[in-house]
Formats: C-alpha cells, structure tokens, sequence
C-alpha cells in the first residue's frame, strides 16, 4: 500500500516461509487475530472438546516441533491450536537456497542486454529507498540475533531494544516518504476498501450461523 517494492518483498517472504517445515513454526498468517481463538476441537490422542465459542479444528504438532525445532523456536505450552502454515521444506536448505540464487540468475540474464543499466538502476533503487530497508534489516538482526543468542540468558536486552526500535524508526520514516508521494486514493480504491471489508464481516457471520447450525460447534 505505501511501497510497491516493499508490498511485493513481505507477500513474497510470507508465500516463502510458508513452505518451510513445522520445524521452522512456518507463517502465522492471521496473526494476531488467529490467537484470539484460545482452544481447538480435536488432538492427537483422539480427544474431541466439544464446547461452545470458536475453535480451531485440530492441535498444532507441537510434538514433532520439540524433536526437530531449535530450542527457541519450541514453544512453552505442551498443547495449543495449528493456526499456521507449514509446508515440506526445511529452512535454509536446498530448495531455500535455490530459489534465492535461481532470483540473481533469472535477474541477470533478464537484462544480461541492458546490464549496466540495470545494475546502475538496483543501486539507484536502493540509495533511494534506504531508510526502510536499514530500518527492516536492524529489526530482523536485532531479532534474529536476540531469537539465536540472548533470548534464553536475557542478556543485552536493553541494547537489542534500542536496534528494533531503530529500525522500526528508520522503517517508519521511509513509508512517510513514500506515502508523501503517492497519488490521493480515488472513489474507487476507498469503495474497495470498504466493500471488502464489509463483505468479509457479513461473510463470516454467514459462516458462522451455518456451520454452528449444521454442525453445532463453530469449528474453523
């Protein structure tokens, strides 16, 4: 909405961390709505609750996830509900590192005719749009780099604080300067907005009343 380069980097990061195993926790898509749905209806052992309010359909593999994950990706309850998305590869492995490169290779012989101006423009691009890309890479080092080596001992807290903050600053920063150049939204970019969001409202109280009428558990 307020960077088309940087719209297109997050769905395409989410499209790709949702092939990666259980092990790696996938994508929480509807985060953080999706926790606001506390229980789920059926787990492991053959257990079905049956109680009234919303719940997810089945327990997340939490089991497979404390055997293959790293010791901060396991999380600190014993049960809870599956509201991510997990797909068949392990991160950071050959089909990650391969869609990274094939990215270079495809970029390179795209323009392999127009090179120099392509490589001239990549540097262009990034001069201008550096305040959110410092600011992503200080929140996701500073969180990856807490995630990794202090989140256990609680060490440097304060410091990794300052650099999230940072980037969030920095990230902030440039999508003010992006939105001060946009154009104003027309009639019709506000009637979709609202439209669809009305639509999914009414949609998913529809839903709701059908599937607790037909099924008597308003399972998701």
């Amino acid at each position: 909405m307020f960077n088309q380069y940087l719209g297109i980097g997050v769905i395409l990061h989410i499209l790709l961390d949702m092939l990666t195993s259980p092990a790696d926790r996938g994508v929480e898509v509807l985060f953080p709505l999706g926790r606001l749905i506390k229980d789920f209806h059926l787990d492991y052992d053959g257990i079905i609750k049956v109680k009234k309010g919303l719940l997810w359909y089945i327990e997340d593999p939490v089991r497979i996830i404390r055997i293959t994950s790293d010791k901060d990706l396991i999380p600190s309850s014993s049960k809870s509900p599956w509201i991510r998305v997990y797909g068949p590869f392990k991160n950071s492995r050959i089909a990650d590192w391969t869609i990274f490169y094939s990215s270079i290779i495809f970029l390179i012989l795209f323009d392999i005719d127009k090179l120099q101006i392509f490589t001239v423009q990549l540097i262009y691009s990034m001069i201008k749009y550096s305040p959110p890309i410092l600011g992503i890479t200080l929140f996701y080092t500073g969180g990856e780099i807490w995630r990794r080596k202090f989140q256990r001992t609680g060490k440097y807290r304060s410091i990794i604080a300052i650099i999230m903050l940072a980037g969030v600053a920095f990230l902030l920063y440039g999508i003010a300067m992006s939105i001060s150049t946009l154009p104003i939204f027309s009639g019709n970019s506000i009637k979709l907005g609202i439209t669809s969001l009305i639509s999914v409202i009414i949609g998913f109280i529809i839903a709701y009343i059908h599937v607790k009428k037909r099924h008597k558990l308003a399972i998701m």
